[in-house]
Formats: structure tokens, sequence, C-alpha cells
């Protein structure tokens, strides 16, 4: 079982954010969530872009990437394909947010 979580340190007082998911937890969230948009990517593994597939487009859309660690590693608005090229090989989670809602995916990275 892989446990992972983000922790962040929101000012000097101990003032703490602290979230941790088993990677089972995290993908049947993500597989739900994604089922709701219907969103896809492709080409999965890939080395230097991703294809979104069945995403509505709105001027509020926007895209993170987080590494495994749960730290952001990059983020754009709309755009597809988005650039991975700059990104180390290993294990991405996709976060796509619209205003329907919030859909994610894992994914991974090859090469470099």
């Amino acid at each position: 079982m892989l446990i992972i979580g983000n922790t962040n340190i929101s000012d000097g007082l101990g003032s703490e954010r602290i979230f941790f998911m088993t990677l089972d937890e995290l993908t049947n969230l993500e597989e739900a969530q994604a089922e709701r948009m219907d969103l896809k990517i492709y080409p999965n593994p890939t080395k230097d872009f991703l294809q979104l597939e069945n995403l509505p487009f709105s001027a509020n859309t926007s895209i993170e990437i987080f590494d495994m660690m749960g730290r952001l590693v990059k983020q754009t608005s709309y755009l597809s394909p988005v650039s991975i090229s700059d990104l180390a090989k290993g294990n991405y989670l996709l976060k796509v947010h619209t205003e329907e809602g919030m859909s994610s995916i894992l994914w991974s990275k090859i090469g470099s």
C-alpha cells in the first residue's frame, strides 16, 4: 500500500494543513470523478504531451499537474495538448477545473 500526502505550513505559529490518502482510495476517487465529466487523456504513458478529450470548454478552465508527493508542478489555462516535456519521468495527477466541476486522472510520464 502506497500512501501519498501533502503538508503545507501556512504560518510560523504552527498552523498547518495535512492530507493523506492511500493510492487505492485516490485511484477510485479519481476514476469516479473522471467518469462524471467523461474526461479522457492520451497517450498514457506519454513522453512529450497529453491530449485532453471530452473536456467542456469554458473561459475559467484550468489545468493543474501534481507529482506523487502532492506538489503542484505545472499549472495552465485550457490548452490541449498539454506540453509535459519539462517534467521528470514518473507518475502524476492531472486535475482539470471547469465551471461544471473538477476531474482528475492519474497518468505516467516516460523518458526524459
